[in-house]
């Protein structure tokens, strides 16, 4: 579970006064929904993103973690488990058929140039 999304992305480290920027975002309460996070990263890359910029080096990553069931709990927000069921069913898929076998839609569809490249990978 996580609780804080941090996201930054930076444009020629080289050059002075090179642009960058950086966002944060509490989530309340501590998730591991992709759908969430996705949600959150979106709003957050959108608010960074500076047209005609050449970014060389971006990211995210995810702070405040937890293990599943020892979060804590936030007293004015309901939880929806439907979210944990499908993550779990999606987690089930991926691991049987294969990596990104499910995917959410903003992941795109095929290979991409800059996705991790997994053939030296150690197995899990």
């Amino acid at each position: 579970m996580a609780g804080w999304l941090i996201g930054f992305a930076h444009e020629n480290g080289r050059k002075a006064n090179a642009p960058s920027a950086q966002r944060s975002c509490r989530l309340s309460p501590q998730t591991n929904d992709t759908r969430v996070i996705v949600c959150w990263a979106s709003r957050m890359v959108e608010s960074m993103w500076q047209e005609g910029g050449v970014y060389t080096k971006c990211g995210g990553m995810l702070e405040d973690l937890c293990d599943a069931g020892r979060e804590q709990a936030d007293l004015f927000v309901a939880t929806d488990s439907r979210g944990a069921d499908l993550m779990s069913v999606m987690d089930a898929m991926n691991s049987r058929y294969g990596h990104e076998t499910l995917a959410l839609g903003t992941v795109g569809i095929g290979a991409q140039s800059f996705d991790t490249k997994r053939a030296m990978k150690s197995p899990a």
